[in-house]
């Protein structure tokens, strides 16, 4: 299904086939975790954060469709990801292209590793200025030190190390010398599972970030946002298993005294996008199916925390009940005849910042 042109009524686009992993189930940073804003360092594209990584606050859960990219290539041989490898990021690159507009000056506004092997491949492979895909600089935004080291590693495995600046800092701190991007425009931002993340590192935020990020993107520019749509607290059938498995994983994490991610749906999104000041152009949905390792890794997620219970009788019965569902994952997705269980759905919210009639004529 192609995505609507400019001008062109904002539409929903399901997809046809259902997207086989969930890339939320998840990336590694989000832009909220630091308290100053200062350039790090000048690099070729968006901050590398490994998967392993952890912060206190965050739920980690791997996508399966990264971890591919992930296990095949380390930090010390990183390739490319490439729009026709991922649907999401595929999306984004299709919606582009009918503007008929460079990416041009790009801010990755919470980035991580996926995002970061994406841009590499717009960079590289896409330098002609004329190009609709063609990035001419590139701006992320880290938390610290550690994912600093992480993101020069990555960006020189990649060979575009030299063609954008890494920024460490907080988006909540809107005043003051704090203040991250102070005076940059953009004509395209990236909310990659940004919204999602907050709430882990600052909580009660969500509702201004889009407006704090509307200021940076030039007129005509657009904003790409991806997120996971909430998990249900219950359905019919085999699926049911997850719904269950992300209790048990939250439920670990709030008893480790960790903060869990609050995913937000499509419609929330769009509703603070508009407040924002920006015009829907398109939401493109794209079904999730879990296989069984995937739901294994959230229950290990789980696991992590079990030494940090309270008391280590309530981490043994934890422990107990994690190895049930497990278990009862394994048979219903053995039940399943493609293996995996077929449950919510990644999307895409492609926005707008309108030109006003001073501004069109102006350029």
């Amino acid at each position: 299904l192609m995505p609507k042109g400019p001008g062109q009524p904002a539409g929903i686009v399901d997809t046809i086939a259902p997207l086989t992993f969930s890339r939320r189930v998840s990336w590694g940073l989000c832009a909220l975790a630091a308290a100053a804003s200062v350039v790090i360092s000048t690099i070729g594209s968006t901050a590398y954060i490994s998967h392993s990584w952890h912060i206190v606050s965050r739920r980690l859960h791997f996508p399966a469709s990264r971890e591919v990219v992930a296990m095949s290539a380390g930090p010390k041989d990183p390739k490319p990801v490439f729009g026709s490898d991922d649907v999401l990021f595929g999306s984004i690159e299709r919606n582009q292209r009918a503007t008929g507009r460079p990416f041009g000056d790009f801010l990755d506004a919470g980035t991580g590793s996926h995002s970061l092997r994406w841009m590499a491949s717009l960079l590289l492979h896409h330098s002609d200025p004329g190009d609709d895909l063609h990035v001419s600089k590139f701006t992320a935004v880290t938390a610290d030190e550690k994912m600093r080291r992480n993101v020069l590693s990555e960006a020189e495995g990649l060979g575009i190390d030299g063609r954008g600046e890494v920024v460490i800092g907080d988006w909540a701190v809107e005043d003051g010398e704090g203040r991250l991007c102070a005076g940059e425009k953009y004509d395209t931002i990236l909310a990659d599972y940004l919204v999602g993340a907050i709430d882990g590192f600052a909580p009660y935020f969500q509702d201004r970030i889009f407006p704090r990020l509307a200021s940076h993107l030039k007129p005509g520019g657009r904003m790409y946002v991806v997120g996971l749509n909430p998990i249900p607290d219950r359905v019919n059938g085999d699926a049911e298993v997850f719904c269950r498995v992300t209790k048990l994983r939250d439920a670990c994490i709030l008893l480790a005294g960790h903060r869990c991610y609050r995913e937000f749906p499509p419609d929330w999104i769009e509703r603070h996008l508009r407040q924002a000041g920006l015009e829907i152009v398109e939401t493109s949905k794209f079904p999730i199916m879990y296989s069984q390792s995937t739901i294994v890794r959230q229950l290990n997620v789980a696991r992590s925390k079990l030494g940090l219970f309270p008391s280590r009788g309530l981490a043994n019965e934890m422990s107990k009940q994690i190895d049930a569902l497990e278990k009862e994952s394994k048979q219903a997705t053995d039940r399943s005849p493609t293996g995996r269980l077929k449950l919510g759905f990644d999307y895409v919210i492609t926005a707008e910042m309108p030109v006003t009639v001073e501004e069109d004529n102006s350029s």
